[in-house]
């Protein structure tokens, strides 16, 4: 709450960037409350607005993301997209993630994947981007490179007839599925910037 109202006085103070005469009716100009701002105040107010500029630098990168990719949620330098009601093919699932402009999620570690799959529904099984290679190793969809993370359930991987593809059930771990049945499905996006 606390982090909200410093935000939200620091978007008063920098109103007139965005278009509003929030102090000054001589802010007419995006950037010029700015200027303003610090002939008017000069350093004691510098010394509390400073420390403000990385939450609103991480705000508006927030809300960069969220119009760009709605319907995602935020996991560490990630965004997934945890498919719900449409069913389709491992295929199809990658097509439909492509659009969203995402690829199908592979996970980097156990936290990462109960992280994301807490948003999972307990009967809905979810095509995740791995899939058995020629040599009969599993690979990343998207890298095209032994995948990072393999969490199989007990049992797993089973051989199957043709090439399998993986799907996951309520972050249980992972197993082999033919790739023509239709599951529910997860996005995956990273973005640019890594924060770790």
């Amino acid at each position: 709450m606390q982090k909200l109202a410093v935000v939200l006085f620091y978007v008063i103070i920098t109103g007139c960037p965005h278009g509003f005469e929030a102090i000054s009716p001589n802010c007419t100009t995006p950037g010029r409350l700015h200027k303003e701002f610090e002939e008017m105040c000069q350093r004691p107010c510098l010394r509390i607005a400073a420390p403000l500029t990385p939450y609103v630098q991480q705000l508006q990168d927030e809300l960069k993301w969220r119009k760009m990719y709605p319907g995602f949620e935020k996991y560490e330098h990630r965004l997934f997209y945890v498919e719900q009601a449409e069913l389709v093919s491992w295929a199809e699932a990658i097509a439909v993630c492509h659009k969203k402009g995402a690829q199908l999620a592979e996970f980097e570690d156990d936290e990462e994947f109960q992280a994301v799959l807490k948003k999972s529904t307990p009967r809905g099984t979810y095509w995740v981007g791995i899939t058995e290679g020629k040599d009969g190793g599993f690979t990343s969809e998207d890298t095209k490179q032994p995948a990072r993370f393999l969490n199989w359930v007990y049992g797993q991987p089973i051989k199957l007839k043709d090439p399998a593809c993986v799907a996951t059930r309520s972050g249980k771990g992972i197993f082999t599925h033919p790739c023509q049945l239709i599951n529910n499905y997860i996005c995956r996006v990273e973005l640019p910037l890594k924060n770790k």
